[in-house]
């Protein structure tokens, strides 16, 4: 599943804020990005994310109405119990 309306993937340069923003619908699969920059986490948990460097990590206990300033290319669904996630770019 990607970021977006259909197969539309976001891009963003790494020197420039972040100008959009979309909710992220977990519960179906993995949610896949192309320049995310930032995630906005609503509801605590873990999340459960693929870096633009290729690791999976796990955050574990992000607080809710956290930003996680972190370069993913993905989030994992099964890994993930945060809820209410935005996603920037």
């Amino acid at each position: 599943m990607t970021l977006g309306t259909g197969d539309t993937q976001k891009t963003i340069s790494d020197s420039t804020p972040p100008k959009n923003a979309e909710a992220v619908t977990l519960g179906a699969g993995n949610v896949t990005f192309s320049g995310l920059r930032l995630l906005y986490i609503g509801t605590a948990g873990n999340l459960q994310v693929v870096t633009s460097g290729g690791q999976t990590v796990t955050f574990v206990g992000v607080f809710g109405g956290t930003f996680l300033p972190v370069l993913v290319t993905g989030i994992v669904d099964a890994g993930t119990t945060a809820t209410n996630v935005v996603a920037t770019w």
